[in-house]
Order: C-alpha cells, then sequence, then structure tokens
C-alpha cells in the first residue's frame, strides 16, 4: 500500500522533539516505504520557525499545510504510484491545522470549492495527540491581555486564532460536525484523540466534536502532560519500561486503532490506557438569553430563563449570559466587549459538538443584540431558528 502520513507539529514541536517517536516508527514493517510529510510549522528553535509563529495565522499555515499535501499527490500521481492511503496526525495547534487543511479541501465551508486534487477521499484517520480542538482558555489577566493585544495590532495571529471562542475555532468546529454528519465517504473515517491525564492546557470535554460520531473516540494516557504525550518524559529514557509501553500505544492508536473496537487495545496496554466516552446527545432545543449594558443576570434574563423553563419542563436548554453587570463605560473598551463575544462562540460551539441536532434560538437585549450580530459577521457557521431582538444596536 502506498501512504502518505501528514504530521503537523505543535507550536514547539522542534524536530529534535520528535525524532525518537518518528525514528521508531520508521522502522515500523507496518509503514514501511510510507512518504511522510512533516508540518514543522512554527516555534521557538530558530528564528525561521519563531516568525511565523509572529505573523502567520493558523488559517493561513492551514493553507500552507493543504498545498504541500498536494504538492505531495501530485508528485506521486507522476511518478505512476498515486496514494491509497492518507493518516493525517496533529499535536495541539497542529490538530487545528490538519483538520482545517482538510474542510478546506473538502469544500466544508459555506460558499468554499472543493479541491480539484482529490486527497481527501484517501484520509482514512486523524490520530489527534492533545489537540487543543475547543482552543485554549485565557483564563488570567496576563494571557487575556495577550490575547486582546494580538487581535488589537494583528501580531502572534496564533494566539487570537486559537484561544477558546475565537472564530477560527468556532467555524472549524461547527463545519467539522456539519461535514462529517453527511459524510458520503466509502468508509468511515476514524477520528482518535489522545490526551495525558496532566494535562493543563485540554480539556476532556474539548473533544466532543470529535466523539460525537461512532468512529470518534478519545484515550487517556495516566502520568504525561501536553508537551511530553508523544516523546520520552527525559534524558536517557528512550529505553525506559515507560516509554516503550507509551509507544506501542502511539504505534497502535496511528495504525491500527479502531474506535468501535475500543476492547483491541493491546492487552499490556490497558492498565496505562482510558476510554473517555462522550456525553449522550439527544434531540432538544437551546435557547440563548443575553442581557445588554447597565443590565445583570438577576434581572429580566434570570426571570425569563425561569420561565422558559417551567413552561417547557426542563426541555430546554437555556444558556445565560454570565458576565453579570456590564456598564456603558466597560462596553467602551473593545477588549471587554471581544470577551463576551468570544464567550458566547464558544458556548454555541460547545453546545452544538454536544448535540449536532439541536435547534438555536436567541433573545438579546441593547449589548446582547451587538454580541450576536459580531458573531454572525465572524462565524459563517452559525445558524439560528429564531432571534428576538430589543432594543437593537
Amino acid at each position: 500500500m502506498k501512504r502518505l502520513i501528514v504530521l503537523a507539529t505543535g507550536t514547539d514541536g522542534s524536530p529534535q522533539k520528535w525524532r525518537p517517536l518518528l525514528n521508531q516508527l520508521h522502522e515500523e514493517d507496518l509503514i514501511a516505504g510510507s512518504k511522510w510529510l512533516t508540518f514543522n510549522h512554527c516555534g521557538f528553535w530558530n528564528f525561521h520557525a519563531f516568525s511565523k509563529f509572529f505573523t502567520k495565522s493558523i488559517e493561513t499555515l492551514s493553507l500552507e499545510l493543504k498545498s504541500k499535501i498536494e504538492q505531495h499527490w501530485q508528485a506521486a500521481v507522476v511518478s505512476g504510484e498515486p496514494f491509497d492511503d492518507i493518516i493525517c496526525i496533529g499535536h495541539s495547534i497542529g490538530g487545528l491545522i490538519v483538520r482545517q487543511a482538510y474542510l478546506v479541501a473538502a469544500g466544508a465551508y459555506p460558499g468554499s470549492v472543493k479541491s480539484a486534487i482529490p486527497w481527501v477521499g484517501k484520509v482514512s484517520r486523524f490520530v489527534l495527540l492533545a489537540s487543543t480542538n475547543r482552543g485554549f482558555k485565557a483564563n488570567n489577566f496576563l494571557v487575556s491581555a495577550v490575547v486582546d493585544w494580538s487581535s488589537a495590532t494583528g501580531w502572534f495571529p496564533n494566539l487570537r486564532d486559537t484561544v477558546q471562542g475565537s472564530a477560527f475555532v468556532t467555524n472549524l468546529r461547527i463545519a467539522w460536525i456539519r461535514y462529517f454528519s453527511s459524510f458520503q465517504g466509502a468508509e468511515p473515517i476514524m477520528m482518535i484523540q489522545i490526551l495525558g491525564t496532566e494535562d493543563g492546557i485540554v480539556q476532556r470535554e474539548d473533544s466532543i466534536d470529535i466523539q460525537q460520531f461512532p468512529n470518534g473516540v478519545q484515550f487517556d494516557i495516566a502520568d504525561v502532560n501536553h508537551d511530553n504525550l508523544y516523546r520520552p518524559k527525559g534524558r536517557n529514557s528512550e529505553a525506559s519500561e515507560e516509554w516503550n509501553l507509551r509507544y506501542k500505544f502511539l504505534k497502535w492508536a496511528i495504525l491500527q486503532c479502531e474506535p468501535q473496537k475500543p476492547e483491541q487495545i493491546p492487552s499490556e496496554l490497558r492498565d496505562g490506557v482510558m476510554v473517555n466516552p462522550t456525553e449522550s446527545a439527544f434531540e432538544t432545543t437551546t435557547v440563548f438569553v443575553i442581557h445588554g449594558i447597565r443590565d445583570s443576570n438577576s434581572g429580566w434574563a434570570s426571570q425569563l430563563e425561569d420561565k422558559i423553563r417551567n413552561l417547557t419542563q426542563g426541555k430546554i436548554t437555556v444558556v445565560r449570559s454570565t458576565y453579570g453587570y456590564f456598564s456603558a463605560f466597560n462596553f467602551f473598551f473593545p477588549w471587554l466587549r471581544r470577551q463576551n463575544i468570544r464567550w458566547f462562540q464558544d458556548q454555541y460551539s460547545y453546545r452544538f459538538a454536544l448535540n449536532p441536532k439541536t435547534e438555536f434560538l436567541f433573545i438579546g437585549h441593547s449589548n446582547g443584540t451587538y454580541i450576536l450580530g459580531e458573531s454572525l459577521k465572524r462565524v459563517s457557521a452559525m445558524r439560528f431558528n429564531r432571534i428576538y431582538l430589543a432594543g437593537s444596536v
């Protein structure tokens, strides 16, 4: 079998860090003769890599990866040995990059055109190593300030694009679910997310959009974090029993895992690997209730939520704004407005990932209508069945 293996590394995925895993994989008989495309897109190990991190957006990097895959595809066709199979691997934000490259090539976004080079039809699996599928949390003042500075200046666009609730992440999650919900391929594509139990960046529930499909699963590996999931923990540890077991699992996930058959996990790995099931989805309605400036959650928004829950006997999910009292003074600052917009976009994509069959309704006043309007401009995949605007700006 002629196979292409695509690897998109994380932000600091230097070639040196990946060498132990890749050297061992290259020696495997199962993938002997496979062509490798390693996309070390940005990082801190040299000036060229750092400059990409400083200036290139995730969307631009995804288009670069797409073009590189298509170059490899065309070269294989010209040589008379076209690819029979493509495996896509992504670590951290590399998971977002490789998924975006696939969706763009598949024409999955509204108004987009499917690539004339048919490589997406040969992709058999995505293996995501601690992929930031929901983006990273700007959970302290310093990180939030840097993200807002990036949004205002355009520098470090990686931060702007990959923060939780960004337009890029929201669009990707929604488009991913819509595309694979109506997937027309002969065989389902396998989707595997692998996460260390000590990961401080990615949470268990961040990959619901992967786990919504019967062929999607998340595995937890004990005692590893976001950075050392794919490599030995320290120097001279490549021969350790711990790394040998982890390598066997990574090899199995990349080449042999069938998500619908977790019982096929090799027996020697079962003690250190846990299958993390998705939350069950059911058909329902989700209503957003977003208040305006000089108002808070304790007023009409809270009363309306109680009324909806009582009238529908709790069968409708109500998502209320969480930013509390929002003054006209606060509204004056763009970075505070952006935080609320990101919260709304993240909640939309999370609720959609949790239940792709949900019907979305919106009730908003003043600043709530502003949040909706700005989100609709940024997120082309966002849709509502009914919208009520009160005191719209």
